[in-house]
């Protein structure tokens, strides 16, 4: 509930006990200070914005806060102690830690910087009155050029392993374990990028900075913000051209396409594609075939078959030393190269490829792959069991994703694994004509012979 504003004009004495929620003597009037003064500006105010959007009081959010604490199973403070905590955090008193960054991202569906709360990110700048702390308006363009002027082999070298760290922790923990310290590692690239001056050091910066917002689009489409996503796959493009990678740009490229396909834009995937002749590219347009109504599946997936003439690439034979190269032309700089067969993989066994499906069974139960791939090979496994008529397995696997997607904090794949779970169970709960079938002498029939047959591995397909 919102708490009436001062009252403007002459003040009135207020009678004994209360008055509003006020009290006698003690110079409130609802909400309002001593005085009638209006509550104070400046601290955050986009974490601020976020709980007024929602119409909630400080108290609202606590409880709401604490609720969402729960039920991801993380320990926090009390709701009294939450009220208390949230004023000092919005008015800049003190700053949350990671794991309440976590919360209130999830509960405002935003991010770290959205909610100004990335240090020295340029929503953090409206924290403080210009001047108030060193590096902040009007001292603060200096202050970055010395700072992006430091910027040297080591420097650089130091940027990349916060990457490569970031990166394994994406692959154990997914978003949930990954997504802010990437959002907070991204805006300090920007920062970096777009005040270093030397050339050569400015396209390393670039180069690292397109890789961890590739990166950080992916955490944020799992985490069904599809807008976030947009923004930093936007960041990624923009940073690879300006590095002089018309690789990474491709990928940016056909990553917000793949967006739009998730918004069931396909005519505008393909608009935004145009005739780029890229294997992203190539992908995403395979995909939005799939997704056509009525359309026939296209066959073999883009440059999917494998050196061996096996007829499918998914990486699944690499072992884990070999799934990252070194960049020949920036060499510090690590890159995963079973993305793009991951990728492969999908669109095959989404068009009824059966050696794909196997690689999504194998996908599955390795450790050593991203707990993200997992997690989405296992939501497209159950899919595409159930394109073969074994709801029970289907609902297995989906399962499986629900656990790991819930776990790491992927909505998005959590929507594909209820999907498949909800169809699975109704598939089941559809009963067959053939099943009852008999035969002369009493046995079960044909069709109830496949009914009851246990379910086979889909490695039998091999």
């Amino acid at each position: 509930m919102t708490s009436p504003s001062p009252r403007s004009g002459p003040a009135t004495t207020p009678g004994p006990g209360r008055a509003g929620s006020g009290r006698a003597g003690s110079g409130r009037a609802g909400s309002g200070r001593a005085g009638g003064r209006p509550p104070p500006v400046g601290g955050r105010p986009l974490l601020r914005a976020a709980r007024h959007e929602r119409g909630w009081s400080q108290a609202d959010a606590a409880r709401e806060l604490s609720a969402l604490a729960e039920r991801t199973g993380v320990a926090v403070a009390g709701p009294a102690s939450l009220k208390t905590q949230l004023s000092r955090w919005e008015n800049a008193h003190a700053a949350p830690e990671p794991e309440y960054r976590t919360l209130l991202g999830a509960l405002y569906d935003r991010d770290a910087a959205g909610l100004g709360l990335v240090p020295g990110g340029p929503a953090a700048d409206l924290a403080e009155p210009p001047g108030s702390r060193p590096g902040s308006l009007p001292e603060s363009l200096p202050g970055a050029l010395a700072e992006a002027g430091a910027l040297d082999p080591t420097a650089l070298a130091l940027l990349r392993e916060q990457l490569e760290a970031t990166v394994r922790l994406d692959h154990r923990l997914g978003p949930a374990g990954a997504a802010d310290v990437l959002a907070a590692q991204v805006e300090r690239l920007v920062a970096l990028a777009d005040h270093v001056l030397p050339e050569e050091i400015r396209r390393d910066v670039c180069t690292v900075l397109a890789e961890a917002a590739l990166l950080a689009g992916d955490l944020e489409r799992d985490r069904a913000r599809a807008g976030g996503a947009w923004a930093r796959y936007g960041t990624a493009r923009a940073a690879a051209h300006e590095a002089g990678r018309p690789d990474l740009a491709a990928r940016a490229r056909a990553a917000r396409a793949r967006l739009l396909l998730d918004a069931g834009e396909p005519d505008r995937a393909r608009t935004l594609l145009g005739d780029a002749a890229d294997e992203w590219s190539d992908l995403v347009r395979a995909e939005a075939a799939l997704r056509a109504p009525g359309a026939a599946p296209p066959g073999p997936a883009p440059g999917s078959a494998a050196p061996d003439g096996s007829g499918v690439a998914d990486g699944s034979d690499i072992r884990p030393e070999q799934r990252r190269t070194v960049d020949a032309v920036r060499p510090a700089i690590a890159l995963d190269v079973d993305v793009l067969a991951h990728r492969r993989t999908l669109t095959r066994a989404a068009a009824g490829d059966a050696r794909a499906r196997v690689s999504l069974e194998r996908t599955t139960t390795d450790e050593d792959r991203p707990v993200r791939a997992r997690a989405e090979a296992s939501a497209a496994l159950a899919a595409a069991l159930l394109r073969d008529g074994r709801p029970a397995d289907a609902a297995v696997h989906a399962r499986r994703a629900q656990l790991l997607a819930m776990r790491i904090g992927a909505p998005r794949i959590t929507a594909l694994a209820d999907t498949a779970l909800a169809d699975a169970a109704l598939e089941a709960a559809t009963p067959d004509p053939a099943s009852a079938d008999l035969t002369s002498d009493g046995s079960p029939g044909r069709g109830a012979q496949r009914s009851v047959a246990p379910a086979r591995s889909s490695s039998a397909a091999e």
